[in-house]
């Protein structure tokens, strides 16, 4: 597994990132955000949203999935899937089966909050975000990790993007 830490003071450096790391999204891709209530798992979502053209992510929580219609930086279309698993618990299998997330995998790229007990589920190739805030206050600076789970290719692209992505992200 290849990890890279990223330090965020702001909640618009948050949303920068997120841009950067959709800006590298292919159809397929899925996102494992973690960070516990609060963390700016939602603001990083609105920059990989941003880099999609698409400006209104809002979190799902309440209605567990959102499909969002984008454009990747090549002009393609690309969906953006928001999954918010918190509600769905070991027993709600059924429930995340009707999500039919896999059917979207071949034209969307799938953010999945609250995803670690489902994820095996759904593929071993996934980027795993972990958000962590330094304090309890709203814009407070957070620490983020990235991990890279996969196969050979998916490990080497990501690996590739992400150290143009930390050269890049101050």
């Amino acid at each position: 597994m290849t990890q890279f830490t990223f330090h965020s003071p702001t909640a618009d450096s948050t949303r920068k990132l997120g841009y950067r790391i959709g800006a590298q999204l292919e159809a397929g891709d899925i996102l494992l955000l973690n960070g516990e209530l609060g963390a700016g798992k939602t603001t990083f979502s609105q920059g990989i949203g941003s880099a999609l053209g698409v400006e209104e992510v809002t979190s799902p929580t309440f209605v567990i999935s959102k499909i969002y219609h984008g454009v990747n930086l090549s002009g393609q279309a690309l969906r953006l899937m928001h999954l918010d698993l918190y509600r769905i618990h070991d027993e709600s299998a059924g429930i995340f089966d009707d999500l039919d997330i896999e059917s979207y995998l071949l034209t969307s790229a799938v953010i999945i909050e609250w995803g670690d007990k489902h994820i095996s589920r759904l593929s071993e190739n996934y980027l795993e975000i972990n958000v962590v805030p330094e304090n309890k206050e709203i814009d407070s600076p957070r620490n983020i990790t990235m991990n890279i789970h996969g196969d050979e290719v998916f490990v080497a692209r990501w690996n590739s993007s992400l150290t143009k992505v930390k050269a890049s992200f101050k």
